[in-house]
């Protein structure tokens, strides 16, 4: 986890699998009563550059990054008819839905007692970031 804020109090484990799918967490972006949002990048694979047509990257090129908001759901804090019955439903809608109008879900995962939900930042009144 690259940032100077360390976030959250998470365990190795964690933090290994949140690196494996190549994120990292950076500064804390707004709270609420179920969990926490937090800025998070992701390096693009090196390996996408490989199916076809010209756009090569320059051999040392790293990649680029791009920026997410992580919404940290604790499940502690979730009573139990909804986080048995309706948080699975409503996570699977999030990863399905796909309008114009909402906020794409990119990935969903779940490690310690959190739900972490990987989405796009959006600029408007109600956003975490620009």
């Amino acid at each position: 986890m690259s940032s100077s804020q360390p976030p959250l109090n998470l365990t190795p484990k964690t933090v290994a699998v949140i690196n494996r799918k190549g994120y990292s967490l950076r500064n804390k972006l707004g709270e609420g009563a179920f969990g926490v949002v937090y800025r998070a990048t992701r390096r693009s694979s090196k390996s996408s550059k490989g199916g076809g047509g010209g756009g090569g990257g320059k051999g040392g090129d790293k990649g680029s990054e791009k920026s997410y908001a992580v919404k940290i759901l604790d499940l502690g804090k979730l009573d139990g008819p909804g986080k048995a019955k309706f948080l699975p439903r409503e996570l699977h809608t999030l990863m399905e839905a796909h309008h114009e109008n909402l906020i794409h879900v990119y990935d969903i995962f779940r490690a310690e007692h959190r739900i972490f939900v990987f989405m796009v930042t959006s600029c408007g009144a109600h956003s975490f970031v620009c």
